[in-house]
């Protein structure tokens, strides 16, 4: 009996670290500092795992320093996770497009296809790692990671889709055939499809 205060403040502490955590993951854009992104993160790393929603957690921590403008150190959590889940190989690729590290981008995208057990989720991945091509003015690779989104089944994804748009705008190339296989096709798509060319005629 003895003893029994303890245990009870224990508990009462391991209720509100975990009433903590949920909230801040519930809510992570309320985390507006370093301090407090790394809070959340070391927060989840002492947590209990639950294999079913802890990867997706993880994805959230990669995000919050991402938004934070903190891509080194969300390089660095990507590092130490033990699996990586589609929603984390989205949140360091997307991390990495944003802030300029295209190579890394597109690195990163390499390798989750090495590593990743199924290709479901993609959709949500090409279109940052086709902006890192568009942006390294790597036509060859946008083509390669075009065909392998049309294996996929994913050419015809509306986001996937205005990523491919952008980057053959960007880099000279003729769009139209794209467009013309494309679902959706409504006047301010075809509009925006001319102002661009339009706009790389006045250019050259």
């Amino acid at each position: 009996m003895v003893f029994a205060p303890a245990a009870a403040n224990a508990a009462t502490v391991g209720t509100s670290s975990s009433s903590l955590l949920r909230s801040l993951l519930q809510n992570p854009s309320a985390i507006r500092s370093k301090l407090g992104a790394q809070q959340l993160h070391a927060q989840l790393l002492k947590a209990p795992r639950t294999p079913s929603s802890a990867l997706d957690h993880h994805a959230v921590v990669l995000s919050v320093y991402a938004n934070l403008g903190l891509a080194r150190d969300a390089a660095l959590a990507f590092a130490y996770l033990p699996y990586r889940s589609t929603l984390c190989w989205k949140a360091i690729i997307r991390c990495s497009t944003a802030h300029g590290l295209f190579v890394q981008s597109v690195s990163l995208f390499l390798r989750m296809r090495r590593e990743a057990n199924s290709a479901a989720g993609q959709q949500h991945v090409l279109p940052s790692v086709l902006k890192a091509c568009t942006m390294l003015g790597n036509l060859r690779l946008g083509e390669s990671i075009h065909g392998y989104a049309v294996r996929l089944g994913l050419g015809l994804d509306l986001y996937v889709g205005n990523a491919l748009m952008n980057m053959y705008c960007k880099l000279h190339e003729s769009e139209g055939k794209l467009f013309d296989g494309m679902p959706h096709r409504d006047s301010l798509r075809r509009e925006e499809m001319v102002m661009r060319r339009m706009d790389f005629t006045e250019r050259l």
